[in-house]
């Protein structure tokens, strides 16, 4: 088990009790106590490191500010600064980036998303084939 290696625990790796998942399971509290002794001596930053070292999928705990923010999530494509259409780029605006990645493809985002009702003119007219006096009685009844 490589969270035994991580935390110094190599002779606990034949135990029993820590064997398979449901073993684990069982005695979450002697695995919580493990865990918690690692971790409560060393910072957040050196845990997460030492987990990292060995391949183990780990970030800190954050609050939403800081987490859209974080290097490795911006770097990532998973958050991205928002560039505003009218405002232009507004200073520490975050929104959903595009963190699926292909090998030989670019994924991302062509335009902002549109304004309340911007596109719907292509919609109704253009898709739907209404034409522009249905539009505005639509729009004149608050359907749309």
């Amino acid at each position: 088990m490589i969270l035994l290696q991580v935390l110094d625990q190599r002779e606990l790796i034949a135990d029993p009790r820590f064997a398979k998942r449901d073993d684990r399971v069982v005695n979450v509290s002697e695995v919580d106590a493990i865990v918690e002794l690692f971790t409560c001596s060393r910072t957040s930053a050196e845990v997460v490191a030492a987990l990292e070292e060995h391949g183990v999928p780990a970030a800190e705990v954050r609050d939403p500010e800081n987490a859209v923010r974080d290097p490795r999530v911006v770097s990532r494509g998973e958050t991205v600064p928002l560039l505003h259409p009218k405002y232009g780029m507004v200073e520490d605006v975050y929104g959903m980036g595009m963190p699926i990645k292909f090998s030989s493809a670019q994924a991302g985002f062509d335009e902002p998303p549109p304004g309340l009702g911007e596109h719907n003119s292509r919609v109704y007219c253009g898709l739907l084939g209404y034409s522009e006096d249905r539009l505005e009685e639509l729009k004149a009844q608050r359907v749309i």
